[in-house]
């Protein structure tokens, strides 16, 4: 699932925490597009995106020692 906005394809989210936030940039897509607080959302959802996935990627592996 994505949306497709002005900016670009949005992916739905990798993590849950996201999720939320992906569902309220779909529902009001059409009305609030292109406008400046849309495109304020969008830059916090990819980077917690990115923040989440880098966070999963550099898990530390002692762990399972």
């Amino acid at each position: 699932m994505y949306i497709d906005t002005s900016r670009g394809m949005i992916h739905e989210p990798v993590n849950p925490i996201n999720k939320p936030l992906f569902n309220f940039l779909e529902k009001y897509q059409p009305s609030l597009d292109g406008s400046r607080l849309y495109d304020d959302l969008i830059d916090v959802y990819l980077s917690q995106e990115i923040d989440l996935k880098e966070e999963i990627e550099y898990e530390p592996i002692d762990r399972a020692v």
